[in-house]
């Protein structure tokens, strides 16, 4: 889940390495993006902020089953992000086509 304010240099810089991750990870994980402050610099949602202590932008947090695995905050490291989804969902397996037999 990424935590972003509108008009943020580094929250927009960050969205071509979510977009192929999302790509990538297809079907296996949810991304998700949740502005927390408008263009002008207001909370959007001081519940949802708290709730998950967020202080800075961009935040990207990774949940496993409800519960936060891993938490990146002013970072944008592609890499980064592909370890720990490819540490919780494992290495996808390479898929194999068997064609069906004539009769």
């Amino acid at each position: 889940m990424q935590f972003y304010k509108s008009g943020c240099m580094w929250c927009s810089l960050q969205e071509p390495a979510l977009d192929r991750l999302a790509g990538d990870y297809s079907g296996r994980a949810v991304f998700a993006k949740y502005c927390l402050k408008d263009w002008l610099g207001g909370v959007t949602n001081w519940e949802i902020r708290s709730k998950y202590d967020i202080g800075w932008y961009p935040t990207v947090i990774l949940f496993v089953h409800g519960r936060e695995k891993k938490r990146w905050v002013t970072h944008f490291d592609e890499k980064s992000y592909r370890k720990a989804l490819d540490e919780v969902l494992g290495t996808p397996k390479p898929q194999v086509f068997v064609a069906p037999a004539k009769r």
